[in-house]
């Protein structure tokens, strides 16, 4: 019983944090700089927080990646980005299952994609799954501690940012969750000019 009221109130303190950000980012509150960052930095943040409970699930972790890849956006949001995208692909991929978080370069954005090699999403869910409450899986998510807000959430920043995130089946197995910002060798002034059109 003790377990039980301990796991359904980390939920509900999940779930009352994720209202709370959407309720800012709703209301305009929640704010976002919109400097030149390197994308190292959240992604650290996000392995420092969560390598613990992937080396638990006996996860293999690993960085395809370009440290001096720049965007323009804010570290703390893209911080809640990338854990989101990272914390998903533990929960949701088996134990020994393998997740790589690359970047990707072009001339106009920076891409951060995480993919997993799990049981993947099927089409039919793609489409609905960065709306509020929308659960593949209701069950299981509900028993993982899920809220049905974090996609939601993260379109959010991604957006307030000036990119945008999306998913897409891997090449084998699995998904990839990715977000695209714009590309800190371009000028800000200029993407704001063009009104964020990459």
């Amino acid at each position: 019983f003790m377990e039980a009221i301990l796991r359904n109130a980390k939920r509900l303190g999940q779930l009352i944090t994720d209202l709370l950000d959407l309720a800012q980012l709703d209301s305009g509150s929640y704010h976002v700089d919109q400097v030149k960052i390197s994308i190292a930095h959240p992604v650290d943040n996000a392995l420092d927080a969560l390598s613990a409970k992937a080396e638990k699930k006996g996860m293999h972790l690993s960085r395809q990646w370009d440290d001096g890849h720049l965007v323009w956006g804010d570290e703390r949001a893209c911080t809640q980005v990338v854990s989101n995208f990272l914390d998903n692909a533990i929960k949701y991929t088996p134990e020994n299952g393998e997740i790589i978080i690359r970047s990707i370069e072009s001339p106009n954005s920076v891409r951060i994609e995480v993919e997993d090699n799990g049981p993947g999403i099927e089409p039919r869910h793609h489409t609905r799954l960065f709306e509020r409450f929308y659960r593949v899986d209701t069950g299981r998510s509900r028993q993982l501690g899920g809220t049905g807000l974090g996609l939601s959430i993260v379109k959010h920043l991604g957006l307030s940012m000036g990119g945008k995130v999306g998913m897409r089946a891997a090449k084998e197995s699995g998904s990839v969750f990715w977000l695209e910002l714009p590309n800190a060798k371009l000028e800000y002034k200029s993407l704001l000019d063009s009104g964020g059109e990459k």
